[in-house]
């Protein structure tokens, strides 16, 4: 399948892919209002040599620092953080670090803002408590605080626009894979194109199905009746395509394996069409189920008296039976077995 083939594809299969689509919108949206909004306040702390010409820390800083980020984690630095708290449980707390940097981020995240900014900040005090009763750290370094913990101002989970984003990603996947499975397990011919492609035969034009065709009574209402005007459209593109394909054209021969796919009214509408451009027309109906006449106003029983006397010499001496318009010159009924 070329990249032109799938555009066609997929437009064939629109409604599938925007389906699929907004289903996963619409369930990335409820998921949304379920999940309950988490916000998140940070400390900052750094640490410094208490000699300030003393820089050789600098290079064991990817071990040392480690140890005060683990200690702000540790179930001693949880019981102060609560005892400063007035006992309430803190928020979830995690630590970050950066490499060859001393630098050193406690940060909290509760769905209520202020606990999530009283935990950061009191997690940093409990750290900073321990560092300085020299139960943790290097006594050669200090640690300070350079950035207090502030009231967060939005949630930062869920995060609304990337889960849309994300779902309307999926959707769009899901749904062009929909599509083209179906397409590929479908047994219904949906274009001219794949029909001629099947069946080996250029396909000259397409008669659009219109529930109006089923009132029609005469072969001029094809012309009248607006809302037959795409099917008499199609049916002069049939003729005028059949034309430029073989300008000797004398015969066409409209069939389907069973009933009831549009044989006679195909076959109706396009003696009318050659009809109306002048040329002489005879229809010959084999159908023994459907009867045009009920489209062109015959007499089946008189026609049928008619044929039967001329016997087997039919095809010599047919007559000219003239429908109320003369549109159409001859028909020879279906009740009439051709030999």
């Amino acid at each position: 399948m070329d990249f032109r083939e799938l555009v066609e594809t997929l437009w064939r299969r629109k409604l599938t892919v925007a389906a699929i689509l907004v289903l996963s919108l619409v369930v990335a949206f409820a998921s949304l209002q379920l999940v309950t909004p988490e916000y998140e306040s940070r400390s900052t702390v750094v640490l410094q040599p208490r000699n300030e010409v003393d820089f050789s820390f600098f290079y064991a800083l990817n071990s040392i620092v480690p140890i005060y980020a683990n200690a702000a984690q540790t179930s001693t630095s949880y019981v102060m953080a609560q005892e400063k708290l007035g006992g309430r449980a803190p928020a979830a707390i995690s630590v970050e670090t950066f490499r060859d940097t001393p630098i050193i981020r406690v940060k909290a995240r509760d769905p209520d803002k202020a606990l999530a900014r009283d935990s950061a900040q009191a997690f940093t005090d409990a750290l900073l408590e321990q560092v300085r009763a020299g139960r943790i750290g290097v006594p050669s370094l200090r640690l300070s605080q350079i950035d207090r913990p502030q009231l967060a101002r939005a949630a930062v989970y869920p995060r609304t626009r990337l889960t849309i984003a994300v779902a309307a990603l999926l959707g769009l996947a899901f749904g062009i894979g929909l599509a083209l499975l179906r397409e590929a397990l479908t047994t219904r011919v949906a274009t001219p194109e794949s029909l001629a492609h099947l069946v080996g035969a250029p396909s000259f034009a397409e008669i659009p199905s219109e529930v109006a065709v089923g009132r029609l009574r005469a072969p001029g209402d094809l012309a009248k009746d607006p809302r037959l005007r795409a099917v008499s459209e199609g049916l002069r593109d049939l003729r005028t395509n059949l034309l430029f394909a073989n300008d000797d054209l004398r015969t066409v021969v409209v069939t389907s394996p069973e009933g009831s796919h549009g044989k006679t009214t195909i076959s109706v509408g396009l003696a009318t069409t050659f009809a109306r451009a002048g040329t002489r027309t005879v229809i010959v109906d084999g159908e023994t189920l459907v009867d045009n006449g009920k489209y062109l106003r015959l007499n089946e029983d008189e026609l049928l008296d008619k044929v039967q006397a001329k016997g087997e010499q039919i095809w010599d001496s047919v007559p000219k039976w003239h429908w109320t318009g003369k549109v159409i010159d001859e028909v020879v009924p279906p009740s009439f077995r051709m030999k």
